[in-house]
Order: C-alpha cells, then sequence, then structure tokens
C-alpha cells in the first residue's frame, strides 16, 4: 500500500533498488542506472526507485530515454517535494536494497538509514563508506575504475582524479542479492546491528544546543555615551 502511495506508476511487487541522493558528480547515479539495465537483461522484472530531484548536473531523463526505459521501470521522487521523516522511512521501507556508488562520502547517512530500516546495501567501497559496510554488513564494490571529480580550487574550477565502480562487480552483486533471500536475510542483521553500534558511539549535537539554551544567561543590552575624542578599547 505504503509502495503506491509514494511511487506513482508502481504496479506490482517487483524486486525494488533504491538510490537516496543528489543529482550531482560525487554521488555518481549514472553508474548505478547503467548496472540496472544490465541486470533487467537477465531479470526484466525489477525496477528502481530514485529519491533524487531530477535537475542538476545530469540529465538523468534523457539517460533513462538512451536506455530505452519503460514506464513503470524507473520510479521517480515526486519533485519539488519535501518528505518528513515518516515519509522517509517509508520509502526506505518500500525498497529491497540501497545502492550507493558514490565517489567519496564524508559520512553516508544514507547507509546508516537504510540499515536501521534494516534494508540490505550495496555501495562502493571507498571513503566513510568503507568502515558501515566492512565484516560483511553490506556488500562492498571495488573501486578499481578511474574518474574525475569537479573541484574548486584556490586557481578556479578543476577537477581531483578518483576511484569508481566497476560496473561488471557491481550487476554481479546486485544479481546475487535479488537471487539469494539468505544473503538478504544476513544483510539485514548485520547492517541494523552496525547502525545502531554506529549510533550510539556518537553524540547528537542537539542535546548539547539545548541544554546550552536552557542554561544561558539573560542579557541586558545596554547604551554608552561616548564623546568625539575617547577611545574605546
Amino acid at each position: 500500500k505504503i509502495k503506491h502511495e509514494l511511487f506513482s506508476g508502481f504496479t506490482d511487487n517487483k524486486f525494488t533498488f533504491g538510490f537516496f541522493g543528489a543529482n550531482q558528480f560525487r554521488k555518481d547515479p549514472l553508474r548505478l542506472i547503467h548496472a540496472f539495465f544490465e541486470v533487467r537483461k537477465e531479470f526484466p522484472d525489477i525496477c528502481l526507485y530514485l529519491h533524487m530531484e531530477m535537475s542538476g548536473v545530469f540529465n538523468i531523463d534523457q539517460y533513462l530515454r538512451d536506455y530505452g526505459c519503460e514506464i513503470g521501470t524507473v520510479i521517480i521522487k515526486k519533485q519539488g517535494l519535501s518528505y518528513d521523516t515518516k515519509s522517509v522511512v517509508d520509502a526506505y521501507n518500500s525498497i529491497d536494497c540501497l545502492i550507493n556508488t558514490s565517489l567519496q562520502e564524508g559520512l553516508s547517512w544514507t547507509l546508516l538509514e537504510a540499515m536501521l530500516c534494516k534494508i540490505p546495501v550495496i555501495a562502493a567501497n571507498n571513503t566513510a563508506q568503507t568502515e558501515l559496510i566492512e565484516e560483511d554488513c553490506g556488500i562492498a564494490i571495488d573501486c578499481p575504475d578511474f574518474a574525475f571529480l569537479p573541484t574548486i580550487t584556490g586557481g578556479g574550477n578543476s577537477f581531483i582524479e578518483s576511484r569508481a565502480c566497476n560496473i561488471k562487480t557491481l550487476v554481479h552483486s546486485m544479481k546475487e542479492i535479488i537471487q539469494s533471500s539468505i544473503l538478504r536475510d544476513s544483510l539485514r542483521q548485520k547492517g541494523y546491528e552496525r547502525a545502531t553500534n554506529w549510533l550510539s558511539g556518537v553524540s547528537d549535537i542537539n542535546f548539547l544546543l539545548e541544554e546550552t539554551e536552557k542554561s544561558r544567561e539573560e542579557i541586558t543590552s545596554i547604551s554608552i555615551s561616548v564623546k568625539k575624542n575617547d577611545k574605546v578599547l
């Protein structure tokens, strides 16, 4: 029911891969879309949910057309709509596997959020994602492929060398998770344990800000008259 409410165009209980992120170079959504259509050659009944705004650095709509995307195969987030916490949780719980092929991550919130919803994850084995998916808590995709990531430097716009997911490895892992319910169950449990353990070791800055706000002293404004030749230190 939730799938039908959230995913316009969704018709039945197809195995659903999901991407949650921005339409930007760093997230590299085109690599996931490429792999998805490769997997569909063997598993034509799967679908992909893109929780993203279509506007951004990539022309996602044209990219999907180039692959001959059929109606109901790729489902797009309702554009321009802000999702509250409950709606985001519902969206996570409506997919069967999260995929994140980012070139780099400072902290991969989408992996943590999916894990806390007991959703299996497949992710690029790089930067902040490595510690979340190690020890079989997620499927790690090696990143031997060469890529460039736009950045702003002191001399203006430039590119830095980066590493990207290998498409063949990603395709193999996607097929594996479709076929194995045992693997999915294992990833659900291990991912949930990893995410809850991670959360227990960090502090929520909101609590600190709330305590600071409660303990603040009232500040009284005062006016000071200064003569023309006085110096104020």
